[in-house]
């Protein structure tokens, strides 16, 4: 492939099984591997996405490790031969957590989706509604 796409999740926040560290540590190991089985290819890292006031309070997952990771994946992204994407604060409110404003149960409704399109990786097309991830197209 031309362009790899990596999302990390929060799974490993959410079950406490490894600190902020562990997961970027990993994670780069993971991005190496990338590097080593597709060298040619373009690799695009996107940020973790927020967590809702709420869900933090109910999990093991908190916003600031959220934001700490994310920023190590900014601050490293040129050391670790990526382009860093930030969709995270497209999806926060004004108090840096998921926007309040949305119901998760209707995410695809009212949340936009952004992705990288075009020859300029750092370009985001964002819109409304459900989001056609094979074709990298929203409806």
């Amino acid at each position: 492939p031309d362009s790899v796409y990596i999302m990390v999740g929060i799974n490993d926040l959410n079950y406490g099984s490894r600190s902020v560290d562990d997961i970027y540590k990993y994670e780069k190991e993971f991005i190496e591997a990338v590097k080593s089985a597709v060298p040619a290819a373009d690799i695009y890292v996107l940020s973790v996405l927020p967590v809702s006031q709420r869900f933090e309070s109910s999990s093991k997952v908190k916003q600031a490790n959220i934001d700490s990771l994310n920023n190590k994946f900014s601050e490293n992204a040129a050391s670790l031969g990526i382009t860093y994407i930030d969709v995270a604060s497209v999806y926060k409110d004004g108090s840096g957590y998921f926007g309040s404003g949305y119901d998760s149960l209707l995410w695809n409704k009212h949340v936009p989706h952004c992705f990288p399109t075009g020859s300029t990786p750092r370009r985001l097309r964002c819109g409304m509604g459900r989001t056609d991830y094979g074709r990298n197209k929203v409806n």
